[in-house]
């Protein structure tokens, strides 16, 4: 007697070498299968089907990340902003990412001042008299020059001056921060009869290491993002966090995932960072002062260039896809390509 008969005959078609069922003719003729036989078919079965579906739950994820919640989960903060709050008091993690991000980079600065001959203590000794003009130049640059035109960026700040203070909510400009630290640096050294430009290429030396790790900071906050992607890696915002016109949930729904600009800047940073230490001990005995920081002004603005264009908190010139970060970024690139080019690039005049 026949193991399967012919309606199963008709469902392990295809497993026989057939794409359709059997025909009548064949139906009748005898099956002798195995029951080892048929749980192997149906393992195989099994397997297949498993890996059919893991194939397109793969291929959704890759193409509409909105829909694969294990991939979006992966780019969501795994953490509350707040550490510990004990009365108006609150230690957040935006403050912890940031001061290690500070000592990380004094400390590879101290180490190339202390490589250079001089007392690295000189650099601990400097660092509040940078930080503190640092600080506010970048926050005040933020409020004022890149947070949006309206009721979310600067006429909120205007409503409620007392939330320009409060930098640890994020909101704080790397330009600003260059512009007033370097100032507070230069006038420091000339005050204790210090070579500015070696302390400047200490500076610029750590500084994309501290970026790259306080980036990190924006990431909890949920703040630094682009517009809506179907990346595998977009980032998910809560509607709190969100800016105009992405706080429309009828629009842009919960399952909408953003670009992670943090994550671009911070993995740009790090590999600025390498190269640039990296060239600073290969080339030792070719660099003069300042090198280093010529080649941060190249580096970080050239990455920041192709980033600024994804932002979603800043405000740009009318009709077009520019703003004053990308004026600043270009003059600084050229600044430090023209300055390195006039240093070791000009053949020397035939004597």
């Amino acid at each position: 007697m026949p193991l399967l008969g012919p309606s199963h005959k008709q469902r392990w078609g295809w497993m026989e070498g057939s794409d359709r069922p059997q025909s009548p003719q064949t139906a009748g003729v005898p099956q002798i299968l195995s029951r080892q036989a048929l749980n192997s078919q149906t393992r195989l079965l099994s397997s297949a089907r498993i890996a059919h579906s893991l194939r397109a739950d793969f291929v959704r994820g890759m193409f509409h990340p909105c829909d694969a919640d294990a991939i979006a989960l992966a780019m969501y903060p795994p953490v509350d902003p707040v550490i510990v709050e004990v009365g108006p008091l609150a230690l957040r993690w935006y403050g912890v990412l940031m001061v290690t991000a500070i000592f990380t980079g004094a400390w590879v600065a101290s180490r190339y001042i202390k490589r250079q001959g001089d007392n690295p203590d000189n650099l601990w000794d400097m660092l509040v008299w940078v930080l503190v003009p640092g600080f506010l130049g970048a926050r005040l640059y933020y409020v004022f020059v890149q947070s949006p035109r309206g009721t979310d960026g600067l006429g909120r700040y205007l409503e409620h001056p007392i939330e320009i203070l409060q930098f640890w909510r994020g909101g704080i400009h790397i330009f600003g921060a260059f512009i007033a630290g370097s100032a507070a640096l230069w006038l420091y050294t000339r005050w204790h009869k210090l070579p500015p430009l070696r302390y400047l290429d200490a500076i610029a030396l750590g500084l994309p290491l501290a970026q790259a790790i306080g980036r990190w900071g924006n990431f909890i906050n949920q703040e630094l993002y682009g517009p809506p992607t179907t990346l595998p890696w977009g980032l998910r915002i809560d509607a709190q966090h969100r800016l105009s016109p992405y706080s429309n949930l009828q629009q842009y729904p919960d399952s909408v995932r953003f670009q992670p600009l943090f994550l671009y800047e911070s993995l740009w940073n790090f590999i600025g960072f390498g190269l640039i230490f990296w060239l600073s001990r290969r080339f030792k005995k070719q660099l003069q002062p300042g090198d280093i920081l010529l080649m941060y002004l190249i580096w970080y603005p050239l990455g920041r260039f192709w980033i600024e264009f994804l932002r979603t908190d800043s405000w740009f010139f009318s009709g077009t896809p520019f703003n004053v970060v990308h004026i600043l970024c270009a003059a600084a690139i050229l600044s430090g390509a023209i300055g390195l080019y006039w240093r070791h690039g000009r053949k020397p005049a035939a004597g």
